[in-house]
């Protein structure tokens, strides 16, 4: 008798936003795959409605999932892709983008796979990215950390969503925004509930900065004025940035 099909949840669900950029697209995947190593994967890749060849080569790949996103900013596009990853129930959720490529050393998602096992007061892992073009470092905010790009566990991006106003939670990123502000408040909620956002030293991912003008307008229009003073305003002074038990016990956070 032929045996029942696993249908358990993959490890990792690899989660970005893409539209019109095939070659970069391909690139990023086939370098991801590298840095799952033996871990099971599944891209969850939101689709701004491509009619470069993506969506038909992403049909092809068996481990990706097409999901229908907009033109309307990386924040939509990333909780789209972390609501699906709620409903499958992966361990871990790496956040990347369609033009960064996977560095050295081979398999960095399971190697931060491998901290997050060893060590539970860490709830993500940030890969350094040379996006500064001053060497490799992690993107950080009042001497935090916050993971442009990371390796999260499923348990702590949904408690972040419901201390954001999602009782699902399934909207990971901050509504408020529609880019990376919202990044950065990610990494200071996680710090707030209770868990570390790990600097992945030597977990590297290159970004290849591909010039994108909804990206442009976005950051001009959200991220260019006030967003440290609102980083301030929720979360205290950069020397206050602390741990709040309150609300580690009720948004489900690690309570300490």
């Amino acid at each position: 008798m032929p045996s029942a099909p696993d249908v358990s949840p993959p490890t990792l669900a690899i989660v970005f936003g893409t539209y019109q950029r095939l070659p970069l697209l391909q690139r990023a995947v086939e370098s991801f795959r590298i840095a799952c190593g033996s871990l099971s994967r599944v891209f969850l890749i939101a689709d701004g409605g491509s009619t470069d060849g993506s969506r038909a080569w992403m049909a092809d790949q068996p481990d990706v999932e097409i999901l229908e996103g907009g033109l309307d900013g990386a924040v939509r596009a990333f909780n789209i892709g972390y609501a699906r990853a709620v409903d499958i129930g992966p361990e871990a959720v790496v956040t990347q983008n369609d033009d960064n490529v996977a560095q050295a050393p081979p398999s960095i998602f399971e190697r931060a796979v491998e901290i997050l096992r060893a060590e539970p007061a860490v709830g993500g892992v940030a890969f350094e990215m040379d996006t500064r073009r001053v060497g490799w470092v992690c993107e950080e905010w009042a001497g935090l950390p916050y993971g442009n790009t990371n390796c999260t566990r499923l348990e702590v991006g949904m408690a972040i969503a419901r201390a954001q106003g999602d009782p699902t939670g399934k909207a990971w990123w901050d509504r408020r925004f529609k880019t990376y502000a919202s990044d950065t408040v990610f990494g200071l909620w996680m710090n707030r509930l209770g868990w570390e956002m790990r600097r992945g030293v030597g977990l590297r991912v290159h970004d290849s900065g591909h010039p994108d003008e909804m990206k442009k307008r976005n950051v001009q229009d959200y991220c260019a004025n006030g967003t440290a003073d609102l980083f301030t305003a929720q979360f205290g002074r950069p020397d206050q940035c602390a741990y709040s038990r309150e609300d580690a016990m009720r948004f489900g956070g690690r309570v300490r």
